[in-house]
């Protein structure tokens, strides 16, 4: 069975200028169900980052990232969020 994404959180993110990104965080999941347990969604252990406005976000460490541009180019995140992986 094929795998699925799911918007699992949230965090907040500044770019070397200040300006704050919303980055959302897409888990994937495998079907682990089975004839006794029907709802066995499980999470692979990989994710996805982009930004609310649909940008490619590199996980590079805990609290660091990297944000693609409009143009390709590289835009350094950081944050302090709980939420962020």
């Amino acid at each position: 069975m094929a795998a699925i994404e799911k918007l699992t959180r949230t965090f907040n993110a500044r770019t070397q200028d200040g300006r704050e990104e919303t980055i959302m965080v897409f888990t994937e999941f495998f079907d682990a169900s089975t004839l006794d347990g029907p709802s066995g969604m499980q999470p692979t252990g990989r994710f996805r980052l982009e930004t609310s406005q649909g940008r490619h976000v590199n996980h590079l460490g805990k609290g660091k990232y990297i944000m693609l541009g409009t143009r390709g180019e590289k835009i350094p995140l950081t944050s302090r969020d709980p939420n962020a992986p």
